[in-house]
């Protein structure tokens, strides 16, 4: 990488009018938690010694996978929310994370008093305002496109791209802060069939060890009382988790049919990492991603997976999928991706440059336009704060191929 300036965004679609894919640009923030691009009101030109600084790049997309504010007030929400529409992005795709504890609505109902936050509970009327600030009309006629969970395809304004997308503001559960499940919830992936037992196997058939008269039994289909088990499905539903087995929001697997993929995934963007990448701790050196995400990306495939959540694991790496190894095995906590080079060969840090051209360009520049969609993924940890919640780290800008939309779609495709 060098220190010079980003590629011109005009340059770059003229080059691509006549292809069937087209060069867009992609601007990543996360963590930001209300923290607004240096100088803000009060400081000088001679304090802009981080790349987080006025102006942001310019983008044709910008990305916001979460944790806007430090602990929802109304105040932090009004500086997220100027800080996502000061960017320079026609199309500006924004989901919460964990510290954004007003937009889970049922989470704030049961767990205010006493937990994460100082101020006085809000009334039904100032969350409503909140959530205006990020989905009513004048956040859409600005460009924003507000998501917790699920999947969307937007046409890019300024260049006809088309972007299938699937976000997940929810990540394994720390400290009871919101939008949080537990560890052994497959939020992600649905159910793998039960192969059956045949009637006539018996425990010394499949256990030399056991006897005869020990006849295995099969495990029975359901709960021996059906209503008690729709009432603990309806509850975890009411508590922020999907029915057990039936994830409400599965990620898709990978599509490249002869449609050009219109029914797969371009960008993954979730709050929290996947297991294994870009998601190791500084105070303790594990991993603390989601397995059960880290099994989803790899069925998906997509071009991009932005992420934050783990401030200390800012960085990216490109991961080059490999269809005769298991890659949900690949990864332990001692097995870091995205570090740097790993012995498989498979992935690859990317190098961000030195701190001060991350400082000169206001962000970190990837050109991923080489990417073979399907064959393998730019992993992207935005974090801008850092472990002690300063703002040091910078953002990222990838440049991205993506399909040229259908001329039937209309401004943001939904």
């Amino acid at each position: 990488m060098t220190r010079s300036t980003l590629p011109a965004l005009s340059d770059m679609k003229e080059k691509t009018k006549m292809r069937k894919t087209i060069k867009t640009r992609i601007l990543l923030l996360s963590d930001t938690h209300s923290s607004l691009p240096l100088p803000a009101e009060g400081q000088s030109q001679s304090q802009l010694q981080v790349p987080f600084h006025t102006p942001l790049p310019s983008a044709d997309v910008l990305i916001h996978t979460g944790d806007l504010t430090m602990t929802g007030s109304l105040a932090e929400h009004r500086s997220a929310i100027q800080l996502i529409r000061s960017v320079d992005a026609p199309l500006k795709i924004v989901i919460p994370g964990n510290h954004d504890l007003t937009l889970d609505r049922d989470y704030y109902s049961k767990h205010h008093t006493g937990l994460h936050a100082s101020y006085a509970k809000y009334s039904d009327e100032v969350l409503a305002e909140i959530q205006d600030l990020y989905s009513g009309p004048k956040a859409r006629d600005a460009g924003v496109r507000y998501m917790v969970e699920g999947r969307a395809s937007y046409r890019v304004p300024s260049n006809g791209a088309r972007l299938n997308v699937y976000a997940s503001a929810w990540q394994p559960e720390f400290w009871n802060w919101a939008f949080g499940y537990a560890r052994d919830v497959d939020r992600f992936n649905l159910p793998l069939p039960h192969p059956e037992t045949p009637p006539e196997t018996t425990n010394s058939e499949t256990n030399p060890g056991s006897t005869k008269s020990e006849e295995s039994k099969p495990l029975p289909d359901g709960p021996e009382n059906p209503e008690e088990e729709e009432e603990e499905q309806s509850k975890q539903g009411k508590q922020g988790k999907p029915p057990r087995d039936k994830p409400e929001n599965p990620v898709p697997d990978f599509d490249d049919d002869d449609d050009g993929g219109k029914n797969g995934v371009d960008v993954m963007l979730t709050h929290g990492p996947p297991m294994g990448i870009l998601d190791q701790t500084m105070r303790e050196g594990e991993s603390v991603g989601c397995e059960h995400l880290r099994r989803a990306v790899e069925r998906c495939r997509p071009r991009m997976h932005c992420f934050g959540h783990i401030h200390e694991a800012w960085g990216a790496c490109r991961k080059r999928w490999d269809d005769d190894v298991d890659e949900s095995t690949t990864t332990s906590n001692n097995n870091q991706e995205g570090e740097g080079s790993q012995g498989d060969g498979r992935t690859h840090a990317i190098d961000p440059g030195s701190y001060d051209g991350l400082v000169d360009r206001r962000g970190a520049y990837v050109d991923a336009t080489d990417l073979e969609y399907g064959k393998e993924t730019l992993f992207v940890n935005a974090s801008i704060m850092d472990l002690q919640y300063r703002p040091l780290n910078a953002p990222w800008v990838v440049d991205l191929e993506l399909p040229v939309a259908s001329g039937d779609e209309d401004e943001d495709g939904q």
